[in-house]
């Protein structure tokens, strides 16, 4: 399996098997992710997957709406293109309807009306506007239960995410067979260097563009 990579905003990320099924080793690198928390090193734009607790949805889709619509946009372009994006819920529905109901009972006991910055969101808010942009932006969401279960479903993710990705045509999975660098790739006349701790690909479009087009692909190394 290749690397996986983790947003190096994750303050507690998922550990992961230090080995896949066929006994490889499992690369882990913390990386700047621009869409979810969580992808394959050369895939970053084929697969994202989202990580939420259950208690971070109502801030999610309180204050923090605006950015997240806007995380589901770019999940729905990896989605357009044939990739896969999910949000992974780090709780069950049962956690957000009882958070919800704590919530409830403890603002009622301060008498007040409202937590936080702006109107109070409740269970009911929460699970619904879910629903309608798991609708919308058809990105799945993925309540999982306890750590353990949220970990080992992405992880899954990620493995079918590369198994389907090696499935693509050639054409459209240069991220799978990038050469040595210093090599030219005798079938796209792409040349590979490596320059700031990244490794670039450059050379003629060969997916369906003008011949002589540049173009250029990025692996963190």
């Amino acid at each position: 399996m290749r690397t996986i990579l983790i947003d190096d905003r994750e303050k507690t990320p998922f550990g992961f098997p230090s080995h896949d099924g066929s006994k490889q080793v499992i690369h882990k690198l913390r990386h700047r992710l621009l869409t979810g928390d969580y992808s394959l090193l050369g895939l970053e734009d084929f697969v994202a997957i989202e990580r939420k607790k259950a208690s971070e949805l109502f801030h999610t889709v309180g204050a923090g709406r605006k950015n997240f619509i806007a995380e589901l946009r770019r999940m729905e372009v990896i989605i357009n293109r044939g990739g896969y994006a999910a949000i992974v819920v780090e709780g069950s529905l049962r956690q957000v309807i009882g958070l919800g109901e704590a919530s409830d009972i403890a603002m009622t006991a301060r008498g007040v009306a409202t937590a936080g910055v702006g109107r109070r969101v409740t269970a009911e808010q929460v699970i619904g506007t879910l629903t309608t942009w798991s609708v919308m932006f058809r990105v799945p969401v993925w309540f999982a239960g306890g750590l353990a279960h949220a970990e080992a479903l992405t992880f899954g993710l990620l493995c079918s995410s590369e198994q389907r990705a090696r499935m693509r045509p050639a054409s459209m999975r240069p991220e799978l067979n990038a050469p040595e660098c210093g090599a030219v790739d005798p079938k796209t006349g792409t040349e590979c260097r490596r320059a700031k701790g990244h490794v670039e690909i450059e050379g003629l479009d060969h997916e369906g563009r003008k011949p002589g087009t540049p173009r250029s692909i990025t692996w963190n190394v």
